[in-house]
Formats: C-alpha cells, sequence, structure tokens
C-alpha cells in the first residue's frame, strides 16, 4: 500500500485494524481508512481519498482520487463519487448514481440522482443549493 509518486515522495496508507475489505479490493496511496470502514466486492478506492468511521463502500463503487467519505456515509452499488468529492456525514448515495468532480454532498442528505461536478447538494431528498441559498431551499 506504498506507492512512488512523480514528486520522489512515498505515500502509504492508514488503516484502521477494523476496517473490513473481504475482498481485498485496491486502496490507493495515501488513503486513509478509520474504523469501522466496510468494502465490498469489486470497488476502487483511488489515491488520497479519506473514509471517516463507520463508512460503507458498497460492490462495484469506484471512489475517485482526493475523494472525503465523512462519518456515516454509504454508497449503494455501483456509485460512482468524483475527484475531490466531499460527501457529509451519513449521506447515502442510491445505486448507481455518480457525484461529480469537486462536488459536496451535505451531512444526512438522501442523494436519488447524479450530482453534476462542483455542484452542492443537500436535503431528502437531496437538491441542487443555489449559491447564497440557505440549506433547505429548493431551487
Amino acid at each position: 500500500m506504498h506507492e512512488r509518486l512523480g514528486t520522489g515522495v512515498t505515500y502509504g496508507c492508514v488503516v484502521d485494524p477494523s476496517v473490513r475489505n473481504p475482498g481485498g479490493c485496491p486502496v490507493g496511496a495515501g488513503s486513509i481508512l478509520l474504523a469501522g470502514v466496510t468494502i465490498t466486492a469489486d470497488a476502487i478506492l483511488g489515491a488520497h481519498v479519506v473514509a471517516m468511521p463507520n463508512v460503507t463502500v458498497t460492490h462495484d463503487c469506484v471512489v475517485e482520487d482526493l475523494a472525503t467519505l465523512a462519518a456515516g456515509v454509504s454508497l449503494g452499488g455501483g456509485v460512482r463519487v468524483g475527484r475531490a468529492a466531499y460527501l457529509g456525514m451519513n449521506a447515502s448515495v442510491h445505486p448507481g448514481v455518480r457525484i461529480g468532480a469537486g462536488a459536496v454532498v451535505g451531512m444526512g442528505a438522501v442523494v436519488l440522482t447524479d450530482v453534476p461536478d462542483g455542484e452542492t447538494w443537500a436535503g431528502v431528498p437531496a437538491r441542487r443549493l443555489l449559491s447564497g441559498s440557505p440549506v433547505g431551499a429548493t431551487p
């Protein structure tokens, strides 16, 4: 779980002993997986991914480089989380949904449809927040 990148710096991974990865799914260099994380079959976690406590990454998910999954995030099967996306605490993502690069998903959100690159979504069900809109406002 160490990788040498073009910078001449070696990045290791920090993986809590309680992490469950029974299928041996790949985890990229520099990633941090904290207590209670579960990764099931055929998932891929990129480089410098952070998975806070009790995150669940189910089958066929792809979490791209630099993404952060806050505590309690649950990804349904086949979810794709884009580069540098941030999913807030206890957010849930429906199977097959794509979270775009640089997107932000609020705490406790239930994401049922794709979130475009760079957008911020929150609520149940999750909806796009307009710039400067209060949380919970519907566009």
